[in-house]
Formats: C-alpha cells, sequence, structure tokens
C-alpha cells in the first residue's frame, strides 16, 4: 500500500485505470479498490467524481488547517427547511420494516443496535482524522466515543 500512496501523491491525481498502468501486474483491479477503500477509510486518499471520472488524490495535499476548516464548514452547514436536525429523521417507518422489527428477538435488536452504535464510532473517527491527522489511533477512538456518550442528552 505504500507503492500506491506514493503514486497517488506524485501526480495531481490518479484515475485507477492509471493507478493499474503505473503498477504492472503487481495487483488486480479488485484489489486495487480494496487497497484504495482501506486508505480512504484512513483517511490518507481522497475522491473525487464518479464512474469513469473518478480520480484519487492524497490527502497530503492540502494542509490539516485547510481540512479543519472545511470540516467545520460541513458541520455547520444550514438544515435544510430551517427544520431542527431531529425532526429529519423522525419520518414514519415503512409497515415492512415495522413487521421486520416486531419479528426481531431482542437480542437480534440489540445486536442492530450496537452495530449502529459502531458505525457512529467509524464515522466520527474519520471525522476527526481529517482535522487531526497528528492523532493516535488510541485517543481518535477515545475521542469518537466520549463525543457520542452524551450525544442524545
Amino acid at each position: 500500500m505504500d507503492v500506491l500512496l506514493r503514486l497517488i501523491g506524485a501526480g495531481d491525481g490518479q484515475s485507477a485505470p492509471e493507478l493499474l498502468a503505473r503498477l504492472g501486474k503487481r495487483l488486480s483491479q479488485p484489489t486495487l479498490w480494496r487497497y484504495l477503500n482501506a486508505l480512504r477509510s484512513r483517511g490518507l486518499v481522497t475522491r473525487e467524481g464518479r464512474g469513469r471520472a473518478t480520480r484519487y488524490y492524497s490527502a497530503a495535499r492540502t494542509s490539516p488547517a485547510e481540512r479543519r476548516r472545511a470540516y467545520e464548514g460541513v458541520r455547520a452547514a444550514p438544515v435544510p427547511n430551517d427544520k431542527p436536525m431531529g425532526s429529519l429523521f423522525r419520518e414514519p417507518a415503512h409497515p415492512v420494516q415495522i413487521e421486520g422489527f416486531r419479528r426481531m428477538t431482542p437480542e437480534d435488536k440489540l445486536r442492530l443496535v450496537a452495530g449502529l452504535y459502531g458505525a457512529g464510532i467509524q464515522l466520527k473517527v474519520a471525522g476527526l482524522r481529517m482535522v487531526h491527522p497528528d492523532w493516535t489511533e488510541a485517543r481518535l477512538l477515545h475521542e469518537a466515543r466520549s463525543s457520542l456518550l452524551h450525544a442524545g442528552t
């Protein structure tokens, strides 16, 4: 993955076919995508565009201060229609969803909630990593868990 990261950082954005051509026969296309997704989840690579126009960039091309400003700008974005944030998530559940929840055992429901909590932690860690690239993984996890501890209160 280090070679891949160096290739992405060396140019002004790289597409997946360009990366495959530069790597030669070292990686298959699915393996390249797996590596790119891993680098993105660790906050080392960003992706812009869609489909054939997708290009990958080194996250280091912007300074931590620029990433922090961008993150804070997203976080402070106005809520559509000036509704409180909670009201955006209060649409009624579909009858099929309700029936599915009724059929779930308490253990299944707890597993579902734990999975959602884990996804929330991962999302918060990714955001914190962009703002604080110098923090250790342990500190990122601690801060993410602390921020979600009293999120509903």
